[in-house]
């Protein structure tokens, strides 16, 4: 061997050993990079449905000091108890909660957000070493920019930076990046023990979400492509992993049937009471567009698609029809490549199978559309698009190709990342990422809502008059944008009479506001109370009466109610003989409520039965001892009896406590 081959011998020596070390370090890239970007959610507080499942979860908060009803209890049992949304049983991802608090507390910052961020960047890791594999066959590059354009992708904000969703994020960690890995593993090996830990991370898949089904599928549709495993044998291996479904169905049935009202589906029916029409399928297939569009333009992103952002569409819309020609060129290309096992085929049925679950034709999510729905299929567009940039720009030493595609890949991250970065500051806490929602989706009743009850929130504590003002006034225009959405939105009504009745002074609008309410709602007795305020205010009394007695209909032991119209007829039209009754109705509910006794015993006074006057001043003065002005009074009414030894003794014991005082 010549000198210059000896050289030469050592350089690709090196270059082999520079490339062994470097692609070493490249899931270590990927885990940084997909933390690095979520990693200003942090300091975030809470936002959403993070109350429901944390801060208001009773059962969370206990942390492991309620561990069997973790494994046994509905999702949201520990904050709405047997009566709230009892379809969902997720126990890992309780589970994490609860560990969350069990070890660092209740602040988000303590634990919460970090760990969303971890459990992410550690899926994207494993996404990555399970793409390696399933390419070994190409240049470690195209799985690792497929990772980068994944954990960059800004359609994952919502699961990420929102607590809530970490199911989403347990169900693709487990149910399908280590799964899938540790099988490949056992196929590429032999060794057992990979298929058990394949097995056991399923299990906590599809405990922590249950959208881990559709990877049933998922896991021979996989190994048919990316092996040379029989089909016989893939199916062999798929039945264990089925199983393991069987298995969480049957728990599931009997830790939650009985709060699901017997029912243990998986999924509702369709939403908001919607018959499976061509109309609604239609809407279903727009959804499915929308779906694409967000993947290539993820802008704008917002948390809710719900009524009525989206209206029905119909299958003559032009956009249901392109819906429909893409989807179906998109099955027949998948359906034709099945037996090249092209990568592109595999991305469009993962794409489907993944998406299956969230449709929404026969089944219902409890969404009628979710960004969230996307964060697993989102694998298949950055797999096809990956793909495709590697392909159109192909790798090679002195290709100029190669140059031009880290470009592109660097001009589409850096989009991504700036657009993940913005948004992740939007789900800083509720009002923020409701101000967010409401200027791009101005039409969803949800956001419209979800805003004004942080509003609400907000001036229940704000003692500055003023401020709490401008906060009624926002809740009002919030109260009437979601009345021109759904005209029949009775609370909506209710609230916008409460916010002109109690806070902004306006009584007219306040009366149209709550007799709208009546007229969809005839059974809100809090809105008879109030319009009974509203004319007494007014000094309209006989019309106040009849709305207090309206009240007083639905609620016939409020006694302060009842007590209401006695003292209306009383104090202000002068008929003691119609206010006595209700004082008397008042006592009988609770006999010891101080304030009826004591107009009782005026009225008694007044009409000259003066015993009967003194028993009812006696027992006020036993509920109220405060009110001493009473211990004259009985005097007087003794010594109107001829009783001045009686009369004597309330007088002396007056006199000693107005000397004392």
């Amino acid at each position: 061997m010549t000198k210059k081959q000896k050289k030469h011998q050592k350089v690709k020596k090196a270059l082999i050993k520079f490339k062994f070390t470097w692609t070493r370090l490249l899931p270590w890239v990927v885990f940084i990079f997909a933390f690095l970007l979520y990693a200003n959610t942090l300091n975030h507080y809470y936002a959403i449905d993070d109350n429901m499942a944390i801060f208001d979860n009773a059962l969370v908060l206990d942390g492991f000091g309620s561990l069997p009803e973790l494994l046994t209890k509905p999702f949201y049992y520990g904050c709405m108890g047997a009566n709230g949304n009892n379809h969902i049983y997720r126990p890992v991802t309780l589970l994490s909660f609860a560990a969350d608090i069990e070890f660092f507390g209740e602040k988000p910052f303590m634990f919460h957000h970090f760990m969303n961020v971890f459990l992410y960047a550690l899926g994207v890791l494993f996404l990555f070493l399970l793409l390696k594999r399933v390419f070994r066959e190409k240049n470690v590059l195209i799985p690792f920019i497929i990772a980068l354009l994944y954990a960059a992708h800004p359609i994952h904000t919502e699961v990420v930076a929102n607590i809530k969703s970490r199911d989403e994020i347990l169900s693709l960690l487990f149910g399908l990046a280590v799964c899938l890995y540790a099988l490949f593993k056992y196929l590429d090996t032999k060794q057992k023990k990979f298929l058990f830990l394949s097995l056991l991370s399923y299990f906590l898949g599809i405990f922590a979400k249950e959208n881990a089904i559709t990877f049933l599928a998922i896991i021979p549709v996989t190994v048919y492509f990316f092996s040379e495993t029989p089909l016989k044998k893939i199916c062999l291996l798929t039945l264990p992993y089925l199983g393991i479904v069987i298995l969480y169905m049957m728990i599931r049935h009997l830790c939650i049937a009985e709060f699901a009202g017997g029912s243990a589906s998986v999924t509702q029916y369709v939403p908001h009471g919607a018959n499976l029409t061509e109309s609604w399928i239609a809407t279903v297939i727009f959804y499915m567009l929308k779906y694409l569009k967000l993947l290539v333009f993820p802008h704008p992103l917002v948390w809710d698609y719900s009524y009525n952002q989206i209206p029905v569409k119909h299958f003559s819309h032009p956009w249901v029809i392109l819906s429909i020609i893409l989807h179906l060129s998109m099955l027949v290309y998948a359906f034709l490549s099945l037996k090249k096992k092209r990568a592109h085929a595999y991305g469009i049925l993962f794409y489907f199978i993944t998406m299956a679950i969230y449709v929404n034709i026969s089944l219902s999510t409890g969404a009628t559309m979710a960004e969230r729905y996307l964060f697993t299929p989102s694998l298949a567009f950055c797999m096809g698009l990956g793909l495709l940039l590697t392909s159109v720009f192909k790798f090679g030493p002195k290709d100029k190709a190669q140059s031009r595609l880290i470009v592109i890949v660097l001009v589409v991250l850096s989009l991504y990342t700036a657009k993940t970065l913005h948004k992740n500051k939007d789900w800083k806490d509720t009002l923020t990422v409701s101000l967010s929602a409401v200027k791009y989706h101005p039409n969803s009743l949800r956001v419209q809502s979800t805003l004004g009850a942080v509003y609400l929130k907000l001036a229940q504590y704000e003692q500055n008059p003023q401020l709490r003002k401008e906060l009624w006034q926002k809740i009002a225009g919030i109260c009437r944008e979601m009345i021109r959405i759904d005209p029949r939105h009775e609370n909506a009504w209710y609230n916008l009479g409460m916010a002109h009745f109690l806070h902004l002074g306006d009584y007219n609008q306040a009366e149209e506001a709550f007799k709208h309410n009546l007229s969809l709602e005839p059974d809100d007795v809090k809105a008879y109370n109030n319009l009974a305020g509203i004319y007494f205010i007014q000094r309209d009394f006989e019309t106040a009466i009849h709305y207090f007695k309206r009240f007083v209909e639905h609620n016939p032991d409020d006694k302060k109610a009842v007590n209401n119209i006695g003292n209306v007829y009383l104090y202000n039209l002068k008929d003691p003989q119609k206010a006595l009754p209700y004082f008397l109705r008042a006592i009988e509910i609770d006999s010891n409520y101080a304030e009826p006794h004591e107009r009782a015993g005026q009225i008694y006074q007044s009409e000259g039965k003066y015993e009967r006057a003194i028993e009812h001043f006696e027992l006020v003065l036993n509920i109220e001892p405060s009110k001493k002005y009473l211990l004259k009074r009985i005097g007087d009414l003794y010594r109107h009896l001829g009783n001045g030894k009686k009369a004597g003794a309330y007088y002396r014991k007056y006199e000693s406590l107005q000397k004392n005082h």
